[in-house]
């Protein structure tokens, strides 16, 4: 391959423009209610309740409220993440080291 010429994989080397941006946005924004109806309709059921309850066995269902904290901004959640990896210590990987017979005492 010539060094000179794009790779085909390459992302475009120009700034997405409001059209790409909006999609993207839309993309990670979940169906609409029409969408969701649609899809509902197709999978037969009324519901997300109903699919939901229809593909996970009440055995496996959590029978109380999530007891999840109140909501948070992006920038404060990132804040938190950035307090928490603070926290972490870089520690020496013995992986990929080799192994070694051993008799693990009782």
């Amino acid at each position: 391959m010539n060094p000179t010429q794009p790779r085909p994989h390459a992302p475009p080397a120009t700034t997405p423009g409001p059209e790409s941006l909006a999609s993207f946005a839309r993309r990670h924004l979940g169906p609409s209610l029409a969408e969701q109806q649609e899809m509902l309709a197709a999978l037969g059921v009324a519901s997300l309740q109903e699919l939901a309850d229809r593909a996970l066995p009440a055995g496996l269902r959590l029978r109380r409220p999530l007891n999840l904290p109140p909501p948070t901004t992006e920038f404060e959640a990132l804040r938190r993440l950035r307090t928490l990896a603070a926290e972490n210590r870089v520690c020496r990987s013995y992986l990929g080291m080799g192994y070694h017979d051993c008799v693990t005492p009782r």
